[in-house]
């Protein structure tokens, strides 16, 4: 029992030490990744995308995200057919998006859920990472 314990905080200690050697890089080059993926793939990237990653859990959040096409079709009431195709959109470049997350990581993504908010102009995507013993102990 206590060598899984020191097991456990040598590798919590070394995902830190990782983690503050360069959050900045891997979260910044996270977000760009995203960014470049939509634009590519959708025609135009959000203006703003800030991404997260705490324990076995990433996720992105996307700021001002929808065509001019789309935000029409929000001010003409059919924001549920927006919201319908992006989730058709987010579904296909999923790979992409997995792909990006796990080259930063370094670690096997086990889910990926995308979600938009017409009324706020944002997108969410979401990603469980394979856990490691770190995470247990972080909660």
């Amino acid at each position: 029992m206590e060598e899984l314990r020191k097991r456990k905080e040598i590798e919590m200690r070394s995902e830190m030490e990782i983690e503050d050697a360069r959050p900045e890089s891997v979260l910044a080059g996270f977000s760009r990744d995203v960014v470049q993926i939509y634009a590519r793939q959708l025609g135009r990237g959000p203006t703003k995308a800030r991404c997260f990653l705490s324990g076995a859990h990433a996720f992105c959040v996307l700021e001002d995200v929808f065509t001019r096409a789309e935000q029409t079709l929000i001010a003409s009431g059919f924001a549920e057919r927006v919201v319908e195709t992006r989730r058709g959109l987010q579904e296909a470049i999923h790979p992409d998006l997995i792909q990006a997350v796990e080259e930063r990581t370094g670690r096997r993504v086990r889910a990926c859920l995308g979600q938009v908010d017409p009324a706020a102009n944002v997108a969410i995507e979401y990603f469980q990472l394979e856990r490691r013993l770190a995470d247990d102990v972080q909660g």
